[in-house]
């Protein structure tokens, strides 16, 4: 077989994927669902490694040692696990319908933006939000889990966020 620097370049970066691809080491396992639908929506890191993710799920949640109630056909979670893999807080938000997230954004390490849909009237820790049918939501939490505002985006017809 004759070499030419395609084949040499090649075969190179092979063997440095697969060195990269064996050193990689599990750092921890986390378990999370319901029996019922589970989405995750979004999901950031911070400096400090913690992982925050917000989803959809259906029916009563586990989530490392917490356990959330669902109040509706599909309910919203936010949560954040540490470096170790346990979970430090987990929250639930939407209302006795469809609720869906769909997007989470992490703003300056401590500010935590997500968005999507939710039906007629939602909570998010203590904030409200009405629509008639279905609207669109951006809420802002901190990184402790607390909800700062919550906004609702409306107008005619179904809306959705992908």
């Amino acid at each position: 077989m004759k070499y030419n620097s395609k084949n040499i370049i090649l075969i190179v970066s092979f063997l440095i994927t697969s060195v990269i691809l064996q050193a990689q080491t599990t750092l921890f396992t986390q378990t999370f669902g319901s029996s019922d639908i589970e989405q995750v929506g979004g999901l950031q890191t911070n400096t400090q490694q913690d992982i925050f993710v917000v989803g959809t799920f259906g029916d009563d949640f586990n989530i490392g040692n917490k356990t959330l109630i669902n109040n509706g056909i599909a309910d919203i979670y936010i949560s954040k696990i540490n470096t170790n893999g346990e979970t430090v807080w987990a929250k639930s938000a939407g209302s006795n319908d469809r609720d869906k997230v769909t997007g989470l954004q992490l703003f300056e390490d401590s500010i935590l933006y997500f968005s999507g849909t939710f039906w007629d009237n939602a909570t998010f820790d203590n904030l409200s939000l009405s629509a008639t049918g279905n609207a669109l939501f951006i809420a802002k939490y901190d990184t402790s889990g607390q909800a700062i505002w919550v906004e609702k985006i409306t107008g005619t017809g179904l809306k959705n966020i992908e």
